[in-house]
């Protein structure tokens, strides 16, 4: 339940509360604080709130992502146990000592080789070689190894507040009413927005039908007005082929009731 406090803020606790004779609890194992029990209770309480407001205002975060599908990855299924925890290392390496990924470690960094558990840091350049999403460069004026983390601005900055909001629209509760009506709405929409025709498209479909509809003067016809059959636009160019066919099937039939 309880946090170590970090000796920078038990220390700024110390000085507010020394002139109050107030002792700092240790949550080591608490220590007794000589103040009546609401006050004690109170700073029992505040004093992790505390410590979460300050680190996360004042530092960086305090964590590290590590992706579930690193199971499945296949560059990293290959490393062994140790290779894998040395991979871990480096990213925490990153993420504390670095900046957006990059990591710089000067010769000879023996606390480094000591956590990596090798001998020097030329060994562990050789292992890092196989470390996936690594790169390496050395500087051999000033002893610098600078690593380099991938795809690390992708996989690490804090995207939290958006990943919520997103998972909250896709949890928002959809009847099946309101489903069938949004694929309608959306039919109807597809439906509305009319492409014109190619000539080649006109004549094939006046083939198809056998009719003596001239497709050239059709298209021309439609074309050269803006594709609007009277005063509104065009819907379906299918339909007023039909249309033409039908007009022209009884022109035929009028000139031949004439004779």
């Amino acid at each position: 339940m309880y946090a170590l406090l970090d000796n920078q803020i038990w220390d700024n606790q110390k000085q507010l509360t020394a002139h109050r004779n107030v002792q700092v609890p240790s949550f080591g194992g608490l220590a007794p604080i000589p103040v009546s029990r609401p006050v004690r209770f109170f700073l029992l309480l505040t004093a992790p709130i505390l410590y979460r407001r300050i680190t996360m205002s004042h530092s960086s975060h305090k964590w590290l992502k590590i992706w579930i599908n690193s199971l499945t990855d296949p560059d990293l299924d290959n490393l062994t146990i140790s290779h894998f925890g040395r991979w871990v290392k480096l990213l925490l390496y990153a993420k504390t000592h670095g900046e957006n990924g990059i990591l710089k470690i000067k010769q000879p960094a023996k606390s480094f080789c000591l956590s990596m558990q090798i001998e020097n840091i030329e060994s562990f350049n050789e292992i890092a070689k196989n470390l996936p999403n690594i790169s390496i460069s050395c500087n051999g004026d000033n002893g610098v190894t600078i690593y380099t983390v991938k795809n690390w601005y992708k996989y690490q900055i804090d995207d939290s507040k958006e990943r919520v909001e997103k998972h909250r629209e896709t949890q928002k509760s959809v009847t099946p009413q309101e489903k069938i009506r949004e694929e309608k709405s959306k039919r109807r929409k597809e439906k509305s927005i009319f492409i014109p025709p190619s000539v080649e498209e006109v004549k094939t479909y006046c083939k198809e039908r056998t009719n003596e509809v001239d497709p050239y003067k059709w298209f021309d016809w439609y074309k050269s007005n803006g594709w609007m059959v009277g005063k509104n636009k065009m819907k379906d160019w299918r339909a007023s082929v039909r249309t033409w066919e039908r007009n022209k099937k009884e022109s035929i039939s009028e000139q031949y009731a004439d004779l």
